[in-house]
């Protein structure tokens, strides 16, 4: 303890230390490596020590969610800037940028896997006093786009008259929506947004991520593209451009004269087991989740493999032994 200013050699103060049920971060976490564990099942609590102090927070989701990310800090008026990544910091899935420490709720779907969740401050005005909380639980919207799918590999399969909810968080930002056309007709995509102040460009691409219908919505525009198209595989992509409303939302529907079928594709592979680290000679068994690009989850039985069998074999029935 040390004086932050005149010192007041009169005055005692007291230190008290107890335990807590609450989860709290970790120091140091200002890395994606030291992350956090974070229960999602509670809320987990954190502060900003300075104007360089980053917060790094881990989770895995077992299956896809629907998820509400709620963020507070009362009595704060700073900004704060909350960013999600899949797998590592090297791939930025989500985020949103909280606005004079107000209650902020951020709606979004995730595939299973692992995440890392960043707090940080602007860099220059940081409130270092005032701790945040973070709460994850199950949105009541269940018809949001998973992330990440910002590339035709991970589209979102998007149904026949069945209406997606998606956001552009950042100017790099795009979303891919997939649906196959068994046979050939009449496809209506209709694009609402809820900001007026955001563009947007909507297009349709093909496997290749061809172009082959476009269209531009300013001013809070609803847009309809209505091409005929032959049987095929297609993908609808939405960009952004110039401001970012990172809460404001846009509804995508696909209706049609011919039938329109989500693409289900393989978006994701999670192996789990009971031990984290295990003995020479000990065994555990492990098992396999597929997620899809319609945020539907199964298990899997894989043909296992050892990359090196001299620190540990596994046979068909994902037995490993040490």
């Amino acid at each position: 303890v040390t004086p932050a200013g005149a010192v007041d050699a009169l005055s005692s103060f007291t230190v008290q230390l107890m335990a807590t049920n609450s989860q709290l971060e970790r120091e140091p976490n200002d890395q994606y490596n030291q992350a956090t564990p974070w229960n999602v099942a509670n809320p987990i609590t954190g502060r900003l020590a300075g104007n360089t102090d980053k917060d790094f927070f881990t989770f895995l989701l077992e299956s896809p969610r629907y998820l509400e990310l709620s963020f507070t800090s009362p009595g704060s008026d700073k900004n704060f800037y909350l960013t999600l990544y899949k797998d590592s910091d090297q791939n930025e899935i989500d985020g949103v940028t909280v606005t004079n420490g107000q209650n902020t709720s951020l709606h979004m779907g995730l595939g299973m896997g692992r995440y890392y969740l960043k707090v940080r401050g602007n860099g220059t005005d940081v409130d270092s006093t005032h701790p945040y909380t973070l709460t994850l639980k199950d949105s009541t919207q269940t018809n949001l786009e998973i992330e990440s799918n910002n590339t035709i590999k991970v589209a979102n399969a998007i149904e026949k008259g069945a209406p997606k909810k998606g956001r552009i968080y950042s100017s790099t930002d795009k979303d891919y929506f997939g649906f196959h056309l068994p046979t050939e007709g009449l496809v209506t995509i209709r694009f609402a947004p809820s900001s007026t102040l955001e563009s947007y460009t909507i297009s349709l691409v093909n496997e290749n991520d061809t172009l082959l219908e476009t269209a531009t919505s300013n001013n809070g525009q609803a847009i309809t593209l209505e091409p005929y198209q032959m049987p095929g595989n297609f993908y609808i992509r939405i960009e952004g451009g110039g401001a970012v409303e990172q809460n404001k939302p846009y509804d995508l529907t696909v209706t049609g004269t011919a039938d329109i079928i989500g693409i289900k594709q393989l978006v994701s592979v999670t192996v789990s087991g009971s031990q984290a680290e295990m003995q020479p000679t000990g065994t555990q068994i492990l098992t396999a989740k597929a997620g899809y690009s319609d945020a539907s989850a199964t298990t899997i039985t894989p043909v296992w493999t050892s990359l090196n069998p001299a620190i540990a074999t596994v046979d068909g029935a994902g037995l490993v032994t040490a």
